[in-house]
């Protein structure tokens, strides 16, 4: 007997979700380890090798850091989205779901996404107050915060409208 292509399509699937929410809980400590030990540098080297260079560098592993998250998220929610859509009816797939309580995963998934914004929001007042003139550090960090929720805008925007695609090929 020959195996069902939809049954191929679905075991890939869900190799897939594993293989993306591995890479998610390896990356954090990885990325967050990068930016603390670049924090590390700036502040206990005397003096630091270069302020610039050190800011640039964690607010650009931060950003980058963030898109991979963001991505991975936007990944997973439309593989669920997708075998969700396939599976609507069948009473087996309750028990897959029974665990992915969806104010649950909305947590999960900004819990993941936020130490990188802070990372971001730390690097970018880093970096401007190696740049610019002295006595401007409050308006830095309103500048920092603003970018930072436009950050966090964007990101609910995309995970947003992966909930709400079809999937891909239909």
């Amino acid at each position: 007997m020959t195996p069902d292509p939809a049954d191929e399509a679905v075991r890939e699937t869900l190799a897939f979700i594993r293989a993306h929410s591995s890479i998610r809980f390896i990356a954090l400590p990885f990325f967050l380890g990068a930016i603390a030990a670049l924090a590390k540098v700036y502040y206990d080297a005397e003096p630091p090798p270069s302020p610039t260079l050190l800011a640039a560098t964690g607010l650009g592993l931060s950003v980058v850091a963030g898109t991979i998250e963001v991505v991975l998220s936007r990944n997973l929610i439309a593989w669920w989205h997708a075998l969700d859509q396939h599976f609507a009816g069948a009473p087996h797939w309750r028990l897959v779901r029974a665990h992915r309580a969806p104010g649950a995963l909305t947590a999960a998934r900004w819990t993941l996404f936020l130490p990188y914004v802070a990372a971001f929001v730390f690097w970018v007042v880093q970096l401007v107050g190696c740049v610019a003139p002295a006595g401007r550090g409050g308006a830095v960090l309103v500048f920092a915060l603003l970018l930072a929720l436009l950050l966090c805008s964007g990101a609910a925007a995309v995970w947003r409208r992966a909930a709400q695609e079809p999937p891909s090929g239909t």
